[in-house]
């Protein structure tokens, strides 16, 4: 029993490491611990050298892009001050233009007057003018009178009529039923100078409404007074003809 003990014991002894083992799996670790430790610095001294890259990187484009939106801004005023300037210089031309235009015209106007009164049928010209401009007002003037008189009668059903008060389609208020003409009517009827909206038909059936014996007889020849009415009645008739011959004529 003893002997076995003694054998076990001796292997025991015999299968443990030896002092020189264990120092050299100890500085083996020590060693790896070194390196890995080594490794590992290393590591973080790239992240740290790979992240302060990046920043300054980061820097720099925004620098960059800083210095790009200082350009594009200078640019942009740079093409605003152009811009004005060329609005400025084209407000110049354009004033410039414009004197010199009414300068012409002014002196084209001058040379026309001198022409005019160097003429010897000046005033002859300026007077036909003046009556024809006369004329002109003379036409309008009677055609709103006689439209404010209708309207008039319209409003005043009690207003007594003379043949002088008689709204007749004339420029001028006839003396007696004789002085009624179908030229003069239509020249009064038919100027160009009012009721530019209508055409001579719809003048010509609008005063029909008014003059024609249907339509005047019961409404106003009995508001005329008995010493005119014979005279009214002359020249309302005159009238009716010669609207329905304007009205033939402007239907054929």
């Amino acid at each position: 029993m003893r002997r076995t003990q003694d054998w076990v014991e001796g292997q025991t002894i015999r299968d443990a490491p030896s002092p020189t083992e264990k120092t050299r799996d100890w500085l083996w670790q020590q060693y790896v611990g070194q390196v890995e430790e080594i490794e590992a610095q290393r590591k973080l001294k790239e992240r740290e050298a790979e992240r302060k890259w990046w920043e300054a990187a980061a820097r720099n484009i925004d620098k960059q892009a800083q210095r790009w939106v200082a350009q594009a801004e200078a640019a942009r005023q740079a093409a605003l001050l152009e811009a004005e300037k060329t609005r400025r210089l084209q407000d110049e031309v354009r004033k410039v233009r414009e004197r010199a235009e009414k300068r012409e015209a002014e002196r084209r106007r001058i040379r026309v007057e001198a022409k005019i009164m160097s003429d010897g049928d000046y005033s002859s010209r300026i007077q036909t003018r003046k009556k024809r401009e006369n004329a002109k007002t003379r036409v309008i003037e009677s055609w709103n009178k006689y439209e404010s008189r209708w309207r008039s009668l319209q409003s005043s059903p009690e207003e007594l009529l003379t043949f002088q008060t008689v709204p007749w389609p004339l420029i001028a208020t006839p003396s007696s039923p004789s002085s009624i003409s179908g030229k003069n009517i239509s020249f009064f009827l038919l100027s160009s100078l009012h009721s530019g909206n209508k055409s001579r038909k719809e003048r010509i059936r609008e005063a029909m409404q008014r003059w024609h014996n249907d339509k005047f007889e019961p409404r106003i020849l009995p508001r005329v007074v008995e010493r005119d009415r014979g005279t009214v009645k002359e020249g309302v008739d005159i009238v009716v003809r010669c609207l329905n011959d304007l009205l033939a004529r402007v239907n054929e």
